[in-house]
């Protein structure tokens, strides 16, 4: 008989382990990957969003370049010469120069952040849908401001070969800003269907998922773990029930924080965030990420190795009084 209830504790012991690490495995996205202030402590702690704007300032500009240009040649009848596209190109570089000193890194970090805390509280269910509006009014006159003062001080030469004579700068720069359609506000919604149609209803299929993955281990464990402890208590007492507990806890707290260490130190940062994000991340950037992230979570198992020894020593205790009396 007594073997029988060791080899039924053991079971129940092993259902704990396993639901501990799906439960520690959610304490760890929440203070991560759904927590705002992950983000926020991310981006100063690491630079990542000084990393993630000097990648988009590489990127982009050329990506802009190239989209504007086949947009105006589709619209030009005949084919354009050599000169003609160098010329058009430099055109448009004013553009993406200006682009770029407008939304600088301090504005790129402010609305990376505004847009994160949004997408957050669309998961967690806080608000029904993604409602971030990026205001881009006083953007879009500076950048106006920039690209006038810049063409105007181009030598006369090069602005007739531009074809952009003095007096119409002002016209010419407004006309541009038309054509690529800068708006004064961008709905995040609408930026991520003009970037790919059905994006926003993708990402809103996927948080569903997500919300349905929290529910799971935000209460489904607690009932798992209170139906486990009946069954230890039944079996062993209250005493034997807090030893057994306590030991599977430990045991799903150490193994959990072990995996979490090792995977940090077989995973290569870089290759793993380059691959994730498309993005060509330093390896300083990259570490930084990682070491935050795995300190972040880490805590987690070390709070639960430490109620479960509580756990193991008061039922130790428990025990011998029980022994006396």
């Amino acid at each position: 008989m007594q073997g029988f209830k060791i080899a039924i504790l053991t079971l129940i012991s092993i259902f704990v382990v396993l639901t501990g690490w799906v439960y520690l495995a959610g304490l760890s996205a929440e203070r991560t990957v759904f927590s705002s202030s992950y983000y926020h402590d991310l981006s100063s702690e690491t630079e990542l969003s000084s990393a993630l704007h000097e990648e988009l300032q590489k990127t982009l500009p050329d990506i802009i370049i190239q989209h504007m240009t086949q947009e105006l040649e589709s619209e030009i009848e005949g084919n354009l010469t050599v000169q003609q596209q160098i010329i058009m190109r430099a055109a448009i570089r004013f553009v993406t120069d200006a682009l770029a000193e407008v939304f600088d890194e301090e504005w790129f970090e402010e609305h990376y952040l505004l847009i994160v805390d949004d997408i957050l509280a669309f998961v967690k269910g806080e608000q029904d849908e993604l409602s971030a509006t990026i205001d881009l009014q006083d953007s879009k006159e500076e950048v106006r401001d920039k690209i006038i003062t810049a063409l105007k001080s181009l030598p006369d030469e090069l602005r007739n070969q531009l074809n952009i004579p003095e007096n119409q700068i002002e016209n010419i720069v407004d006309d541009a800003l038309d054509e690529i359609d800068f708006k004064e506000q961008i709905r995040l919604t609408d930026l991520l269907d003009q970037y790919d149609e059905g994006l926003s209803a993708d990402l809103e299929n996927t948080v569903s998922i997500m919300q349905t993955g929290r529910v799971i281990y935000q209460f489904i464990p607690y009932i798992i773990f209170a139906l486990l402890f009946m069954s230890c208590f039944l079996l062993a007492g209250f005493s034997g029930s807090l030893k057994w507990f306590g030991a599977a806890i430990l045991i799903f707290s150490s193994t959990f924080l072990l995996g979490v260490r090792l995977f940090h130190v077989l995973l290569d940062p870089v290759i793993f965030f380059n691959n994730a994000s498309g993005l060509s991340f330093s390896p300083e950037t990259a570490n930084a990420v990682a070491d935050y992230t795995v300190n972040s979570i880490s805590i987690i198992p070390i709070i639960s190795a430490a109620v479960g020894f509580l756990l193991l020593i008061t039922g130790v205790i428990i025990g011998k009084v029980n022994q006396k009396t």
